[in-house]
This record gives C-alpha cells, sequence and structure tokens, in this order.
C-alpha cells in the first residue's frame, strides 16, 4: 500500500511564494520587453489615413493632434459627427462618436477632457487640449445636455 503524503502548512506557504514570485517576474520580464509604448507621435497626416481607411464611409475633413500626440480629433462632413485616433497600447484605434454617443462631456481647468461613451467596448476617451479654454470650449460644443452643438 502507497502511502499518503500530506504537505505541511510551510510547505504549502513555500510553494505558494515560488508561485507568486514567478508570476510577478514574469510579469516584470514581459513589462521590460514589451510593455512600453512602441508607437511614434501622431501627425496630423497619420490620423487621416488611419480614420481614412478604417471608416472610408465618413468624409474626413481634417485632423487635430492633441497634447501629448497619442490622441487626435478629426472633423467629419457628418454634424455633430467626429472621429477619434488613440493610441492603446503599441497600436492605435480609431472611434467614430456623434453627440449622441456621449453619455456625458466633461472638461476641466487642466484642459483634459474626459467623455463617457455608450459603447461598452471603449466606455472612456481622454482628452488633452493645450489650454483649458480650448477644452471647455469643445466640451460644450459635442456636450447635448447644454445644446450648444
Amino acid at each position: 500500500m502507497q502511502e499518503l503524503h500530506v504537505a505541511t502548512p510551510s510547505a504549502v506557504i513555500a510553494q505558494l511564494g515560488v508561485a507568486i514570485a514567478g508570476v510577478a517576474g514574469l510579469t516584470v520580464f514581459v513589462h521590460l520587453l514589451w510593455g512600453r509604448r512602441a508607437t511614434a507621435s501622431l501627425t496630423a497626416e497619420d490620423a487621416l489615413a488611419r480614420f481614412r481607411s478604417e471608416h472610408p464611409e465618413h468624409q474626413a475633413l481634417g485632423a487635430e493632434v492633441l497634447e501629448g500626440g497619442d490622441v487626435a480629433l478629426i472633423d467629419t462632413e457628418t454634424p455633430h459627427t467626429f472621429g477619434v485616433v488613440q493610441a492603446v497600447g503599441a497600436g492605435w484605434t480609431t472611434l467614430v462618436l456623434n453627440d449622441a454617443d456621449l453619455a456625458s462631456v466633461n472638461a476641466d481647468t487642466r484642459g483634459q477632457v474626459r467623455l463617457r461613451t455608450r459603447d461598452f467596448g471603449h466606455p472612456t476617451v481622454k482628452l488633452k487640449f493645450a489650454d483649458a479654454n480650448r477644452a471647455y470650449a469643445w466640451a460644450a460644443k459635442h456636450d447635448r445636455k447644454r445644446g450648444d452643438g
């Protein structure tokens, strides 16, 4: 008959510690190797090209690259509709939003605008303008509750 081996509490704790250290070490390794964003700053031309290739059904009129170079706003021909090209990880994502897609639009004194969307896949978009006045003006234009758009 085979003898049943029961691990002591200290052995279980040691094995758990090794597992946790391994996961933490792997996380640090992956972050150091691939965690840094490899995307370069966006230019208006790049933003327009990305938006037009992913959303050819929307006529893009112009692009404004925001502070930091990782987000651009795209003006479209359709009233109350705009595009966003945004760095996500090492790549880019593009969105088409209209004012009705926005659950809330909030600007602050640091020039930041936070859009809460009705899209569960992309619920928040953060925009950083060069100055607070521009942020407040953009937010007022797209906030349907205010009726300025």
